[in-house]
């Protein structure tokens, strides 16, 4: 007798000790919750390569699910061999969602591989195994880029002095009762419900003057050598760790994030929307502004496939 109740206090100590663990859990603030789900999402593997897609496709792997996030008229006109057009609504994307198997790598394309990091760092907080296709159909074959055609030739004034990163106290965020899923679901679709543009011409970025505070995700040392002028400093680093700055930024300014080409600004404008503020991603980054700002040149921009493409019947010149 006294062996069976010590049982039953001992389960119910675990019990209490869970019930506790799990108040603990839910004390979790909204913006602590998508830091948290940000970082689970970038700690592993989140691009893929055009050669490694070819080699994926040559091989006819099952496990791969490849979308595209061309216009119509793109897709029509030349797409990624097995992939389906897929058009998701940020503010609506039930009806998407349920189209994307969750037992396969989903591999996500578009002209240039912009928006497609946007759509995988979303898709891989939702749980999905999601992969950008590095530089979209520009990088598996340039003649299908379309609208994502890099922009050659730019040369606009470069800087290597360091502009400040404006940190005020972070605002105050009510705890989280929702789940993981639920949390991005609502956070993203009020972010997409305002209709606002993904990303922003250097343009636009020029004509909003005062109102937006440029950041810029290269690492310290390739900010130093050359970064476009007036951007503050807020690496890459920060958002794949889920780094308590980004919670304190002013929330008075647009926020413009640039990197590299672009792929990993979207990533962060995405995340900094989730957060709640203002933000976009600045067309294809660096390169797109002076390539001659690279301390070392990328790579991926110095090849060019030549990969075939699909057209369907229906796209005519």
């Amino acid at each position: 007798m006294w062996l069976f109740n010590v049982s039953i206090i001992g389960i119910a100590m675990l019990l209490a000790f869970d019930h506790a663990t799990q108040a603990c859990a839910s004390e979790e603030t909204e913006q602590e919750q998508i830091l948290r789900i940000s970082r689970r999402a970038l700690a592993d593997k989140h691009s893929i390569t055009a050669a490694e897609l070819q080699k994926i496709i040559t091989a006819k792997d099952a496990s791969y699910f490849i979308i595209s996030l061309q216009s119509p008229h793109e897709f029509a006109r030349g797409h990624i061999p097995g992939a389906n057009l897929l058009k998701l609504d940020y503010a609506h994307p039930d009806s998407a969602l349920n189209l994307l198997p969750r037992d396969k790598i989903i591999v996500v394309t578009d002209p240039n591989g912009q928006q497609s990091c946007q759509m995988t760092i979303f898709l891989r907080e939702l749980g999905y195994d999601a992969r950008t296709l590095l530089l979209g159909m520009a990088g598996w074959n340039k003649e299908f880029a379309g609208t994502g055609a890099f922009p050659e030739g730019r040369k606009l004034p470069l800087a290597n002095t360091a502009t400040p990163l404006p940190l005020v106290p972070p605002q105050t965020s009510k705890a989280s009762r929702q789940s993981d899923s639920d949390s991005i679901l609502q956070k993203t679709r009020e972010y997409a419900s305002q209709r606002r543009p993904v990303s922003i011409s250097h343009e636009e970025l020029a004509a909003m003057k005062d109102d937006a505070l440029l950041v810029s995700m290269q690492s310290p040392e390739d900010y130093a050598y050359a970064h476009i002028p007036g951007a503050a400093s807020l690496p890459a680093k920060i958002f794949i760790d889920g780094d308590q700055h980004l919670l304190q930024l002013p929330r008075d300014k647009k926020i413009v994030v640039a990197c590299y080409i672009g792929h990993y600004s979207n990533v962060g404008a995405m995340i900094l929307n989730q957060l709640g503020y203002e933000a976009y991603s600045l067309d294809w980054g660096l390169a797109g502004w002076n390539i001659s700002g690279f301390k070392n040149q990328s790579p991926l921009l110095q090849t060019d496939h030549r990969f075939p493409a699909e057209h369907t019947a229906e796209y005519s010149n």
